[in-house]
């Protein structure tokens, strides 16, 4: 359990470095021309292999991968005169919603590791 809870905040974290990577990288590029921001998007991974269960009680082997994170281009934002569609505010705002996110992650595997360790102490 505890592998799969912190195989899970791994994950997020992966997720949020590289959003904070593309909004740091959207916010510097606000005034190039002709720049398309980007974001992140989390894209389910499918595995090819996928065992048969002849029983509704068996238990699946394989079909699902773990997911994963990836830089999309923003093609739907208009961009102004020089077309770049970099809206500062919202990069900003973006930015530190994402900085917040990483931190709540982090104190989360934080508390969970103090308490853990909690338990091992007491148990000898």
């Amino acid at each position: 359990m505890l592998d799969r809870m912190f195989g899970l905040l791994g994950l997020s974290l992966d997720g949020v470095y590289l959003r904070q990577q593309a909004l740091a990288n959207n916010i510097a590029n606000a005034d190039t021309p002709g720049y398309r921001r980007f974001d992140v998007v989390l894209q389910e991974a499918a595995s090819a292999f996928r065992g048969r269960t002849d029983a509704p009680r068996h238990l699946p082997i394989g079909g699902s991968a773990a997911p994963a994170y990836r830089l999309v281009e923003d093609r739907g934002t208009r961009g102004s005169i020089n077309g770049n569609n970099v809206d500062l505010d919202y990069e900003l705002v973006s930015l530190a919603d994402n900085a917040l996110r990483g931190e709540t992650l982090v104190e989360i595997a934080g508390a969970t590791l103090r308490r853990l360790t909690v338990v091992l102490r007491e148990g000898r």
